[in-house]
């Protein structure tokens, strides 16, 4: 991971809630605490698996400039806050909570497939070997498909591991772990934000995992099981109790 991962706190920041002016009304009735930018950026972090400087700027200073009032409607939810100081990514968790108490969770595990996992493994690995932490990382389609095939089952159509690539970037590029790289059909950009939702050690459980993957039954397989990964729980229907 580039940087310290800090549970809910102010650890390097200057909290503004010692010094913000009290929330107007936004309407009839409101008796929310927070201004309009805190509750945009509590939104943020409810509905998307992260929010990050680079990506969500107007979100990011309001958030560090409001740690305690919104990790405490974080807490309210029974989510808590996790903040990569270097990377500068904040992300919500389920909250761990005590064994005498059982309660729903807002959050949804994303269950990838293991040919998305395999597609994770090959972009965080990227991540990894990068010589400068601060440069953007561009990969292109074609030595994506070179590592997945390194990865996957060995399979009489060689056609395949494009095949499954490009099927695995679908779902990847939607929650932004990818973006196309501009002007180009075949080139991706990953997102530095994966280093923070995806630390070495799950990266290397994670390769554990796939290479004593079972070779799939049929053609239309990578692997025939799906090594879990949960990357950016999402805000949305009632799941089971996370810790």
């Amino acid at each position: 991971m580039s940087g310290d991962v800090e549970s809910m706190g102010r650890d390097g920041f200057l909290d503004a809630d010692d010094f913000a002016e009290p929330a107007r009304p936004l309407f009839s009735g409101d008796g929310g605490g927070l201004t309009l930018p805190q509750r945009i950026a509590l939104i943020k972090l409810v509905k998307q698996p992260y929010v990050s400087a680079a990506e969500h700027p107007e979100e990011w200073d309001t958030l560090v400039g409001s740690l305690s009032l919104i990790t405490n409607r974080l807490h309210d939810l029974l989510l808590d806050l996790r903040i990569d100081t270097a990377s500068k990514v904040a992300y919500k968790v389920a909250a761990t909570l005590t064994d005498d108490v059982a309660a729903p969770s807002l959050l949804r595990k994303t269950r990838w497939t293991a040919n998305q996992t395999a597609l994770l493994v090959v972009l965080r690995e990227r991540l990894r070997l990068r010589a400068i932490p601060a440069d953007p990382v561009y990969v292109d389609l074609e030595e994506l498909v070179a590592a997945m095939t390194t990865l996957l089952p060995a399979h009489v159509d060689e056609s395949r591991p494009a095949k499954i690539t490009a099927a695995a970037l679908d779902p990847l590029t939607k929650v932004g772990v990818v973006k196309p790289a501009p002007g180009s059909e075949d080139r991706y950009w990953i997102n530095p934000v994966l280093e923070s939702l995806l630390p070495v050690s799950k990266l290397r459980q994670l390769l554990d995992a796939l290479t004593q993957a079972t070779p799939p039954a049929t053609d239309d397989a990578g692997y025939g099981s799906d090594p879990e990964v949960d990357l950016g729980e999402a805000g949305g229907r009632e799941g089971a109790r996370n810790g």
